[in-house]
């Protein structure tokens, strides 16, 4: 019989994809169900992030800890560990080094003849996925992310969106460089956010040590970052080698990510308008134009489709956004004259955009209609909460407008009997 490094080995040669897909971007919800079903709740990113290990590894934990241990380690410490060929060893020491491509490891280390295997594996299995040299990025995009601690709805982490994002594009077979901006779309608009919840933290310990001079510098350290992020500089180390690839991601990185908080439509408009620019001084050639309008509709196709199960504020909030994006392209295509034939992946994202968004609005929809109805007809609940029900109805109701107004644009005939003539 195999050990389980070379079943592991067999599975990342030969169906590195499937792998990855199954655990990493389908799969990280079921994960969470099923920790719920077996009656552990996750509390933090780590309960997580180990389940996600065990899944990727197909290791049943506790019957290998059992067979070595018998029932004397303390579950906490359990949840934490997994067997690997007779050594136990941690599983966030596992997940961290899955996704290494250094292979220096010293020899002393205890782990040294898994640590290779690991890194292989896992640069192995990313680039199998998305295309040589994204392995780098990839990890520092995962690191990045477990830095916010930001939990994402339909997803064990943050980090499956970036994952998705980067699949559906090379699915699509566009090049390294749409690749490697999905995978860094959210990083600096995430880390400015976290920078802000720290200062807004410390600036509620200060007010029970309102002298404490530690947190005024920490403050300061802070605010300099938000000014000057360091992962500009982060990301064009990773492209140390090629300095020309580094710049070609960070101009349409920067036209993407809202660091700066802006209104939602003014951001969008930068947007469109470092489109607009990049073609008017000729740049396409070298900095293709569509990059960040191409990648900004497939990060909200994906935000689209995890709708489920997040609040009716969020559902709000994606679908208007929607709305604001959806007419900016239009406009932007229909302005310039450019047909499907000239960006085909444009409209695409534009029209699977609308296609989901319509879906979800009319369901959202319909069901605040129905429950608007419901709580005023049959008095289930106080006269405060029923104007809720009644407020948020007629907010989907005319985002729904504005979507079907988009979609009679964009979409084909045939699609649009099927989305409005169900009933």
């Amino acid at each position: 019989m195999k050990n389980i490094l070379d079943n592991l080995e067999d599975l990342v040669k030969e169906s590195p994809e499937i792998v990855l897909k199954r655990k990493l971007i389908d799969e990280p919800y079921n994960t969470i169900l099923g920790m719920v079903r077996r009656g552990k709740k996750p509390q933090k990113v780590d309960d997580l992030k180990n389940e996600l290990v065990y899944s990727i590894f197909d290791i049943n934990k506790d019957e290998s800890l059992r067979m070595q241990s018998g029932d004397h380690i303390s579950k906490p410490y359990v949840n934490n560990l997994v067997i690997i060929q007779g050594k136990t060893i941690p599983t966030n020491y596992l997940f961290q080094n899955l996704f290494s491509s250094k292979l220096n490891f010293p020899e002393k280390n205890k782990y040294s003849s898994i640590d290779s295997f690991l890194r292989k594996a896992g640069k192995n299995m990313v680039e199998n996925v998305f295309g040589e040299e994204t392995s780098k990025v990839f990890k520092y995009s995962y690191e990045k992310h477990l830095q916010t601690k930001i939990m994402r709805a339909m997803t064990n982490t943050y980090f499956s969106h970036p994952v998705r994002v980067a699949h559906a594009i090379k699915s699509d077979k566009l090049s390294q460089e749409y690749v490697l901006l999905a995978f860094l779309h959210d990083i600096i608009e995430e880390t400015q956010k976290y920078r802000k919840k720290k200062i807004e933290n410390i600036t509620k310990k200060m007010k029970d040590a309102p002298t404490s001079e530690k947190y005024s510098k920490v403050i300061v350290k802070i605010n300099n970052q938000i000014k000057n992020p360091p992962e500009l500089n982060e990301i064009m180390e990773l492209f140390y080698r090629d300095q020309e690839l580094g710049k070609n991601i960070i101009k349409p990185l920067l036209a993407i990510s809202n660091y700066k908080n802006k209104k939602y439509s003014n951001y969008i408009k930068d947007m469109f308008d470092y489109s607009k620019k990049c073609v008017q001084k000729g740049e396409g050639k070298q900095f293709p134009c569509d990059r960040a309008i191409i990648v900004k509709l497939y990060d909200a196709i994906d935000n689209t489709q995890t709708l489920v199960g997040t609040s009716g504020n969020a559902q709000l909030k994606r679908l208007r956004r929607n709305v604001i994006l959806g007419d900016y392209t239009y406009h932007f295509l229909d302005q310039n004259h450019i047909s499907k034939k000239d960006k085909p992946l444009i409209w695409k994202g534009l029209k699977n955009l609308i296609y989901f968004s319509a879906i979800n609005a009319d369901k959202f929809d319909r069901l605040y209609s129905l429950e608007s109805k419901l709580n005023v007809d049959q008095k289930l609940m106080e006269d405060h909460y029923d104007k809720s029900f009644i407020y948020a109805s007629t907010l989907f109701s005319e985002i729904n407008q504005g979507i079907r107004s988009l979609a009679e644009k964009v979409l084909p005939k045939e699609i649009l009997k099927n989305l409005y003539n169900k009933k």
